[in-house]
């Protein structure tokens, strides 16, 4: 049961006529299923073979997910719908208006995470050679699906793509642009598209198409197999985030820092940076954060989910948590925290707290959830 420490406000969605209201991941390897009724995020966990999970935990890295509706975002900020065959010029003004890749205008804050960008949208600007090349067109994505760690990358579109005639299968309907073993680096065959000729695998669905570095993580796309849904951890983050109604969420799995991996400060620096030792923290480890824009009354807020150990060692972190929000410095900006955000609501549900955080400076806050794992106060324990 689920514990409300502040009130949450309301929610209203009449802006999005049929948009995020209706918002639905497109079944792709088999891995959803049609009549679900669960969220965006949750969806979206089920085109993610849990290999991909468990092969980015192996390694030393953090483990990025990353599940976007662009047809709501796009719908919620006045632009364009997804639509085929742009223009290279038009699809990178489109994908920087959703992604504010650019200095914002006054009043443009609900952003679409993508960071780290996922391996084809490292060459959005390439519009019709990965049209042509994959089948992928990027003016077109309606949602999209990705992961990226030190071992892994893998990505799912939805919207009007076919694969494309050039690619050539290796095997069990996997098919693959360029030459070579898995994650093989041969500048002698890198083109526009694969600036360190490393092969890309492909998988087409059911109005989807699946990109990864890896044959094995297409083969379990393809198979329908276990997904990150099947991951208790990565679904009640992903259900926190589903009742808030996120537009799109970035979930960080792993590898947070503890006050003690902190360099101490150097004692002849007077620049009035933070101490990291004078600052609260949080007072019990967690494992993974989900963040996520959304509308609350019409207006912009971001959600942002903790997930500890226990029920227990969540209870005994809100109040460390709402310290470092109302108390603790951005170590980016320098500035108090409280300046940037504010907290409208903190909620805990078993393992589980959430946070509904207002924006207090009208230009996004996207600067202070990027340094999740570099260090910013929010995302450090003691």
């Amino acid at each position: 049961m689920s514990r409300l420490i502040h009130p949450r406000p309301s929610r209203s969605w009449a802006v999005l006529v049929a948009g995020a209201a209706a918002v639905t991941v497109t079944a792709c390897g088999g891995t959803s299923s049609g009549g679900d009724d669960a969220g965006l995020v949750e969806r979206g966990l089920g085109e993610i073979p849990i290999e991909v999970i468990e092969a980015g935990r192996s390694g030393t890295a953090p483990v990025f997910v990353e599940v976007t509706d662009l047809s709501a975002v796009a719908e919620v900020r006045g632009l364009d719908a997804p639509a085929p065959g742009r223009d290279a010029g038009d699809v990178v003004r489109w994908m920087g208006d959703l992604t504010l890749a650019r200095e914002p205008a006054p009043g443009e804050v609900l952003t679409v995470p993508l960071r780290p960008a996922p391996l084809f949208l490292d060459v959005v600007g390439a519009a019709e050679d990965l049209r042509e090349a994959i089948g992928i067109d990027p003016g077109a994505i309606e949602t999209l699906v990705s992961v990226t760690a030190q071992l892994s990358e893998f990505s799912v579109v939805s919207g009007p793509h076919e694969p494309a005639g050039g690619l050539v299968e290796v095997g069990g309907g996997v098919l693959t642009l360029g030459e070579g073993d898995d994650n093989e680096i041969a500048p002698d065959r890198s083109d526009d598209l694969r600036l360190l000729g490393r092969p890309w695998r492909v998988g087409a669905g059911d109005g989807s198409l699946a990109v990864s570095l890896s044959t094995r993580a297409i083969e379990a796309w393809l198979a329908g197999g276990e997904t990150a849904r099947d991951d208790d951890d990565l679904v009640d983050v992903a259900r926190a985030l589903d009742d808030r109604d996120v537009l799109s969420a970035f979930i960080v799995d792993g590898r947070f820092l503890e006050s003690a991996a902190l360099l101490a400060p150097d004692p002849f620096d007077d620049d009035g940076g933070p101490n990291p030792f004078d600052e609260p923290r949080i007072d019990e480890s967690f494992d993974l954060v989900g963040m996520g824009p959304a509308l609350v009354d019409g207006d912009v807020r971001y959600v942002v989910a903790y997930l500890f150990d226990d029920a227990g060692e969540a209870d005994d972190a809100v109040a460390s948590v709402e310290a470092v929000w109302a108390g603790a410095t951005s170590v980016v900006e320098r500035t108090p925290i409280s300046d940037i955000a504010t907290v409208d609501s903190i909620e805990v549900d078993d393992r589980v707290v959430t946070l509904v955080v207002r924006d207090e400076r009208g230009v996004g806050i996207a600067a202070l959830l990027a340094g999740v794992t570099s260090g910013e106060a929010p995302f450090v324990y003691r």
